[in-house]
């Protein structure tokens, strides 16, 4: 929760002040949140911490997590920034590696709990799930859109709205 609110802060801010800092702030926010939401649904699933490959995916996200703050490696040019964390000019190589991240954490996490929805015999286990399921499933629609499709056709209204993703996820877990 912390690491999602100081991502969406950064997201708030790059609307406040449009400068690289904030920008590469929600890159590197937005890491840790992939990687400790990996880190969060195995032990959902899986009912206990297994500390090795958590220390791996922890040491992965929070070293793109620094990366990112490397000149040239989220963009190597800036022309205009958005509310979000949306830029025109020219993407780095950490753009292409975020959006691999970024999908292959989706997909990891929507596959492990559909998995183990089927799996499993408790109608209320099943429930819990299914409500992580969809909140999940509701923050990378909201993100990928906002973040890489719309971009990708120079539509950026909509940048500042992919946090609210993350709103619609917690609702769900708390529900």
């Amino acid at each position: 929760s912390f690491t999602a609110a100081l991502w969406t802060f950064s997201n708030f801010m790059t609307g406040i002040l449009p400068v690289p800092l904030w920008l590469l702030s929600t890159y590197s926010f937005g890491a840790l949140v992939i990687g400790i939401g990996i880190i969060w649904i195995n032990v959902v699933i899986d009912g206990k911490l297994n500390r090795r490959s958590s220390s791996i995916i922890f040491i992965l996200s929070f070293s793109f997590s620094i990366l990112s703050y490397l000149p040239g490696f989220i963009a190597r040019e800036y022309g205009e920034i958005y509310l979000g964390g949306v830029f025109t000019g020219q993407a780095g190589i950490g753009i292409i590696i975020y959006a691999v991240v970024f999908l292959f954490g989706a997909v990891f996490i929507l596959h492990k709990l559909r998995r183990e929805m089927t799996i499993t015999s408790s109608l209320q286990r099943k429930s819990q799930l299914l409500s992580i399921f969809y909140g999940t499933l509701i923050l990378v629609i909201i993100s990928a859109l906002t973040s890489f499709i719309f971009p990708t056709f120079s539509i950026f209204i909509f940048s500042g709205l992919d946090s609210i993703g993350l709103l619609f996820f917690l609702i769900f877990i708390a529900y």
